[in-house]
């Protein structure tokens, strides 16, 4: 996720920060809230034992689960002014993990033009790396988004192989997805609406507690590659996550969904943009998910 706001700086920018992932946070933390595990010492070696037995003892098996199936990393990227409640996407990134191999195959990456903020702050600039001249050049969210669909059957993702979208947390597709598509208006993409957040994955694996991503790339003994706030480093460490957690014979299923109507309301109105998806209903789902290819097209934005 990525902010917008005027000039300020190191100190203040790393308050702002600071005060703007904590309000996602504490949104998200409500959303898909969970018993908190018990804390425990993770770095015994009897521990990564009983994690790959975790991971082996299920209804269905590792081989059963990802036959033919392609990971996808999804990041996106909102422009805004600091708590600001009207955000567009700027990047749009992914990578492509073969589940099966082990292995990244390919990457797409594509910058995005915003319309109601077409103006990116400093801030943004030095948070993200992301240019004015890397926006004015851009095309419009829905040709991106056309461009992303073609990628996706050109891999034949869809028709020939199985694929999930994967991302750190409910935001990516939750909000910023489903908020840029009402603002585009296209219809959000069916592919979409089930998701795997990897940080409840790796939590409710390793029995850690949900973390950021930096902590989870340190926790398996990698460092960050790349730049923070980066949409494309951010799915490229997220795509590693991954890999260990195959490795360690790890389960990857769809662990939450887009809300749609009125679910769960909060006290002070607002729905959730994700909710939980239980065991029985993700059994339910498999193999039913069809992408709604090609998007319609907006002609505003």
């Amino acid at each position: 996720m990525k902010k917008m706001a005027s000039k300020c700086d190191k100190d203040e920018m790393e308050d702002v920060e600071e005060a703007v992932d904590r309000e996602t946070e504490d949104t998200a933390e409500e959303e898909t809230k969970e018993p908190d595990p018990v804390e425990r010492e993770y770095s015994h070696p009897v521990y990564k034992q009983i994690a790959f037995l975790n991971g082996k003892i299920n209804n269905y098996s590792k081989a059963e689960l990802i036959k033919n199936l392609k990971m996808l990393k999804l990041d996106t990227d909102g422009s805004r002014s600091v708590l600001a409640k009207r955000q567009e996407i700027i990047e749009f990134p992914a990578v492509l993990l073969n589940c099966q191999k082990g292995e990244m195959e390919d990457e797409f990456r594509s910058y995005c033009r915003p319309v109601l903020n077409p103006l990116l702050t400093e801030f943004c600039t030095e948070l993200t790396g992301i240019t004015q001249d890397d926006v004015d050049r851009a095309p419009l969210f829905h040709e991106v988004l056309t461009s992303f669909e073609e990628w996706l059957q050109k891999k034949k993702l869809g028709s020939k192989y199985s694929f999930a979208i994967v991302t750190d947390g409910p935001w990516d597709i939750g909000y910023f997805l489903k908020s840029q598509c009402a603002l585009s208006k296209i219809e959000f993409p069916t592919y979409c609406k089930y998701w795997i957040n990897i940080r409840k994955t790796f939590a409710n694996f390793y029995n850690t507690g949900k973390m950021p991503l930096s902590t989870m790339i340190q926790l398996i003994g990698r460092e960050f590659q790349g730049r923070a706030h980066s949409g494309m480093d951010d799915s490229r460490n997220i795509a590693f996550i991954v890999q260990r957690l195959l490795k360690d014979g790890a389960r990857l299923i769809f662990n939450e969904k887009l809300a749609e109507g009125n679910v769960r309301r909060r006290e002070g109105g607002d729905p959730y943009f994700s909710v939980p998806v239980h065991n029985t209903e993700f059994k339910a789902i498999q193999g039913k998910l069809k992408p709604n290819f090609p998007q319609k097209k907006s002609a505003l934005i």
